[in-house]
């Protein structure tokens, strides 16, 4: 189970780096923060696991681990505002805790700042060294800010870290570099 979830939120960040970089201008009539790709689909498939997570967040609004599994699926939906609501009020509950800086970390790099990004990723990592989703999402914005050797690196680390996962690390360096060789890399 650690490995398919360290492995779907690797992919769930990289899908949000390609919506961020293939975002299109707001049609008329459209929504002022402009249309995703998909955005005319209907719902997705998890609407109902969202529902019942809102009715839990609801029910429970400090049940941290609650509103971290809803932001990751608002994540897999792309719906980056809610991202950030959720690491919000799960930040304002514990304070620096390492999944919402890596996931307020994605959304900043999402909208184009990547230093930001990094420092957030850097300080989840420096309280919490044993967070494997943070190393992964390290290499991410390396990645995608043009800077090929750190994402590497950071990859690197994570195996030294947790070599038992090697294989899938590697792999998924792999993707995470493949994704940002797809996209035109700008250093933020």
């Amino acid at each position: 189970g650690f490995l398919w979830g360290t492995g779907t939120m690797a992919v769930l960040g990289l899908l949000v780096f390609f919506v961020s970089r293939s975002a299109d201008e707001r049609r008329e009539g459209g929504s002022v923060t402009g249309s995703l790709p998909g955005e005319e689909r209907g719902p997705a498939e998890g609407d109902a696991e969202i529902a019942r997570l809102e009715a839990a967040v609801e029910r429970s609004p400090g049940d941290v681990e609650a509103r971290l599994t809803l932001a990751s699926r608002y994540l897999g939906r792309q719906d980056l505002m809610a991202v950030w609501n959720q690491a919000k009020a799960v930040l304002e509950i514990t304070p620096g805790e390492p999944r919402a800086l890596s996931y307020q970390a994605l959304v900043r790099l999402g909208m184009g700042q990547g230093d930001v990004a990094e420092q957030m990723l850097k300080q989840a990592l420096a309280d919490r060294p044993d967070f494997l989703e943070g190393h992964l999402h390290l290499a991410i914005v390396y990645a995608q800010t043009g800077r090929p050797r750190e994402a590497e690196a950071a990859i690197d680390g994570a195996i030294r870290r947790f070599p038992a996962q090697e294989e899938t690390l590697r792999r998924l360096g792999e993707e995470i570099r493949a994704s940002a060789a797809a996209v035109p890399s700008a250093e933020l």
